[in-house]
């Protein structure tokens, strides 16, 4: 642990010297929960995350970014002394202006999100080109590796292009794309597994009330006929509907999310829908034991979430939400800003109540978060 911060400070030392201009961002996190398990069992857990930003500009044309992580769950491995906390990096990327075609290149481990985070909202290792058409529009794509099994086998990885398209204005257009495909191992190496994603969305903003859809189309490999010798192909649909309003001190949201028959395929999604049990949550998304869950052949979940400011430093929020097949779930809580725009602290409680087909066992959760951003 020693010799990995003493890494990290000779790289933030390293990069303020040579740099013509450096600055760092960062996000502390700590989080307390108690929950029970898919079997009722109690439980619970705390954890710290410790996020740290490095932007150097080394030259007008290019900037270097690193993002570094620092996070352990309280108590690992019997260390009551301390130790066996992680360090990750979770972005190491390039960024440079390529003068020849108007355009910025990114090659290195980045960030990538869609609209809504519907197949991916991460980071990957590869390489990106950014254009932008104007102040308001603007497209991306890349080529990414995600999995690299053996260096010396080529049909064990799984790689792929993304495309993301924006038109930024109060009636806002884009989409977001995906090619990937993987080597089918087990002696049908000619073959692939592909993975064709289309998510075109709009934005409208109709003051104060905010409007956005995304419909994704996917058409996907998803088995093998060994018998055949061929790839099994089925699509798969999606819709994602959120309408929001801020009429202070009251915001609120209402969110739908239908997937059809087929499951969609996702490199590491992260959709929202402000539940903590049957979905991700605000305050704490590692609480979901039913995410995307459902008894039913369709996935539906209907949600609405609304959050009243008292002061200018405390807010209450409520959520409630649907998910046929899955169950039904209520939440609450308050936030409290300690020090306004730079660290605050959340409290929160959820129970779901399930549907028999999918369990007998009704989870709960509860618990505090605390979070610094600078």
């Amino acid at each position: 642990m020693k010799r990995t911060l003493s890494i990290i400070f000779a790289i933030l030392i390293v990069g303020s010297m040579f740099a013509l201009d450096f600055d760092w961002d960062g996000e502390f996190r700590s989080r307390s929960a108690m929950y029970n398990n898919v079997n009722g069992d109690p439980g619970g857990h705390t954890d710290n995350r410790f996020r740290l930003g490095l932007n150097t500009e080394l030259h007008p044309n290019l900037n270097l970014r690193a993002l570094l992580e620092i996070s352990h769950m309280w108590g690992d491995w019997y260390a009551p002394a301390g130790g066996n906390i992680n360090v990750d990096a979770k972005e190491v990327y390039i960024d440079m202006m390529v003068d020849a075609i108007k355009s910025r290149a990114r090659v290195g481990h980045q960030p990538w999100a869609d609209h809504r985070g519907l197949v991916m909202d991460d980071t990957f290792s590869g390489v990106s080109l950014m254009h932008d058409f104007s102040e308001q529009m603007n497209f991306k794509a890349a080529f990414g590796k995600y999995l690299e099994n053996d260096p010396e086998d080529r049909h064990d990885d799984m790689q792929g292009f993304l495309f993301s398209f924006n038109h930024e204005a109060d009636f806002s257009l884009g989409a977001d794309a995906y090619f990937t495909w993987m080597r089918i191992p087990m002696g049908a190496k000619n073959s692939m597994f592909k993975y064709v994603s289309l998510a075109p969305y709009l934005n409208m903003r109709l003051n104060p009330i905010v409007l956005d859809a995304t419909v994704i189309f996917q058409l996907n490999d998803n088995g093998y006929d060994f018998m055949e010798n061929k790839v099994e192909t089925e699509t798969a649909f999606g819709v994602a509907v959120n309408v929001s309003g801020d009429m202070e001190p009251l915001e609120w949201n209402a969110d739908l999310f239908f997937i059809g028959e087929n499951d969609l395929f996702s490199l590491s999604n992260y959709y929202h829908n402000n539940l903590y049990l049957l979905g991700i949550g605000e305050h704490h998304d590692g609480l979901g034991l039913y995410t995307f869950a459902t008894t039913a052949d369709n996935y539906l979940a209907l949600t609405g979430q609304a959050k009243f400011a008292l002061t200018e430093k405390v807010k209450f929020f409520g959520a409630a939400g649907f998910v046929n097949g899955a169950g039904f779930e209520i939440n609450g809580g308050m936030e409290y800003q300690l020090i306004p725009d730079l660290m605050g602290v959340a409290l929160y409680g959820a129970r779901a109540f399930m549907d028999e087909d999918a369990t007998d066992k009704d989870p709960y959760a509860m618990g505090a978060t605390l979070k610094l951003e600078f």
